[in-house]
């Protein structure tokens, strides 16, 4: 009972953690409106948020070797209520979000982490369909968010103190549930030790995944913050209509993800990827080069074809580190964030100084270089995990 209420927190957190991005997404609108902030000092505060989350997951496997996985996960639920219910006082001083946002992201990493840690040490002998189910509640949250803040739209704009102060109830039902029904994972004992040329081939890896994650996740993000925005700017809708196409883009994409927790070990995680990163880029391409007429219903199909991928990527590295997971984990998502910080912030910046076409090029570029990465540099050997050295194809 203790592991299935665990297993259940994973998911509502995950849920939570991609209601947070959406919640970017929507963001802009009242950023611009209400506090005057320009387009570039948009980014540059989604910047810091992404920034944070990179902060949290590079210093989480450190922090992990002082304190207990409990103490940090009920610690970090704590913060993020507090964070949320504060910014929900101050919700029209600037300041408040630069600083206040920057903790949510920060504790937000710490939790979005631990759910992708603990599911494969509560379910070692199938983490790989574990991990898609988790990643699918992160869909879930992102499909049904749209229609939870619209519950706090007053015809005019959203009333976002109200958002926050549900994040922050949510976050106490989590620390609370937690706190009732114990902990049914002990603390895991340090890796052993290993000869030189093993360590320095899980390096070469590492170093490889960490270009696909920091490629990826600055592609998704940028997908998932800016897209509203997008139809905003290239196709002059309203931000309701803009807000319910980006639910229904999720909605496809959660269903999709869901599909494709069976195909990754029906047809191979590597040959998934592949395809998937292939298609995807086809299909940016064409809402590019149709932006402003036909190239919206390449957004939909784009949605669709990257969902599996992330996942995907995620049961590849915990098999390709095995002990090491817990560790590296925190290490690819940093670099992943990383990715979404920076590409994040340069499309603000394009977008304020130059046109939404030229903006667009960012999300084009980041998945172009990740399409490359993975024809390039990931590999399939019989039953193994091997990655080149992508570092050699850029």
């Amino acid at each position: 009972m203790v592991k299935k209420i665990l297993t259940v927190n994973t998911w509502l957190l995950m849920a939570m953690t991609s209601s947070i991005e959406v919640m970017k997404g929507l963001l802009p609108a009242f950023l611009q409106d209400a506090l005057s902030l320009s387009a570039s000092e948009v980014g540059a505060l989604f910047s810091m948020s992404f920034f944070a989350l990179v902060l949290s997951n590079a210093l989480g496997g450190v922090i992990l070797r002082f304190v207990t996985v409990r103490f940090l996960y009920l610690t970090s639920l704590l913060v993020f209520a507090s964070a949320c219910l504060l910014l929900a006082i101050f919700l029209t001083e600037p300041t408040a979000w630069y600083s206040l946002l920057f903790i949510i992201g920060f504790s937000n990493g710490f939790g979005s982490l631990l759910a992708n840690v603990l599911t494969p040490a509560l379910y070692p002998l199938k983490s790989g369909k574990m991990l898609s189910i988790v990643h699918f509640f992160f869909g879930i949250g992102t499909m049904t968010a749209p229609y939870f803040f619209l519950l706090f739209f007053n015809g005019i704009h959203y009333e976002w103190q109200w958002v926050l102060i549900s994040f922050a109830v949510i976050a106490l039902v989590l620390v609370f549930s937690v706190w009732m029904t114990g902990w049914p994972i002990e603390r895991q004992k340090g890796p052993s030790k290993r000869n030189v040329l093993q360590r320095e081939w899980k390096v070469i890896g590492a170093v490889g995944f960490a270009l696909l994650f920091f490629f990826y996740m600055g592609s998704e993000i940028v997908f998932t913050v800016w897209l509203v925005a997008i139809f905003r700017e290239a196709y002059q809708l309203p931000v309701q209509t803009a807000s319910i196409l980006f639910s229904i883009i999720f909605a496809l994409y959660t269903f999709t993800r869901l599909f494709g927790a069976g195909m990754i070990e029906r047809i191979g995680a590597h040959r998934l990827i592949r395809w998937s990163a292939v298609l995807s880029l086809v299909t940016i391409v064409c809402a590019f080069l149709g932006m402003g007429t036909w190239g919206m219903t390449f957004f939909f199909l784009f949605g669709m074809t990257i969902a599996v991928i992330f996942p995907a990527m995620t049961s590849i590295a915990v098999r390709y580190f095995g002990a090491d997971a817990s560790r590296m984990m925190g290490y690819l998502f940093a670099c992943g964030f990383l990715g979404g910080s920076f590409s994040s912030w340069l499309f603000g910046f394009m977008l304020d100084r130059i046109t939404i076409e030229v903006a667009f090029t960012v999300l084009l570029f980041f998945f172009t270089l990740f399409t490359i990465s993975v024809l390039g540099g990931l590999q399939e050997k019989g039953e193994t995990y091997e990655t080149k050295n992508i570092s050699r194809t850029q």
